[in-house]
């Protein structure tokens, strides 16, 4: 199990991000169209847990998320969970697992999503639709703090909040009220 400490920026361009990113050195790892799947099982009582099945092509990654103490799960800027993954080799056969164990999918989202490295951080550019561009960065806070600083990112304007709840709001809107889960 690790922590995982990040938080995320709304971006206006990302070729202005791609150029920051190569100027503090870091380096382009994968360009991937993340599709996400979140979960819940039949019985489901603790706030703060995420069941997500991620695929990249055939290949895919499960992961639960859950809260930590109340004091260190959340501040305004960053986002802090306990987190547990393992990889899956067979997409589909593990996807119909989830659904024959009572797992009932209830939210599901896609994003193209660059993922860069630098000093100890991961540092993703983000298109999601509806809500545009995103920077996150994941890793030590004192790190995330300076990559941010460097990426000319301004730590008042980060955001905790996750794809799904901003996408969730931004559905609520009045004026797109039409858009699918």
């Amino acid at each position: 199990m690790s922590i995982e400490t990040e938080t995320k920026f709304k971006i206006d361009s990302p070729v202005t991000m791609k150029k920051r990113l190569k100027s503090i050195g870091a380096k382009f790892l994968s360009k991937n169209i993340e599709k996400d799947i979140y979960y819940r099982p039949q019985s489901y009582h603790e706030a703060g847990l995420a069941i997500r099945f991620r695929t990249i092509g055939d290949k895919g990654t499960f992961t639960v998320k859950s809260s930590l103490r109340k004091r260190l799960r959340k501040s305004a800027a960053f986002k802090i969970r306990k987190e547990l993954e393992v990889k899956v080799a067979d997409a589909k056969n593990f996807e119909k697992m989830l659904q024959i164990l009572g797992f009932k999918p209830v939210f599901r989202k896609e994003k193209s999503r660059e993922t860069y490295s630098w000093k100890n951080t991961k540092i993703t550019i983000d298109k999601l639709p509806f809500i545009g561009n995103y920077s996150e960065i994941e890793g030590p806070r004192g790190k995330i703090i300076e990559a941010a600083n460097l990426l000319g990112l301004d730590m008042k304007k980060a955001i905790s909040d996750t794809y799904m709840k901003l996408l969730d709001d931004y559905r609520k809107g009045p004026a797109h009220a039409e858009i699918p889960l």
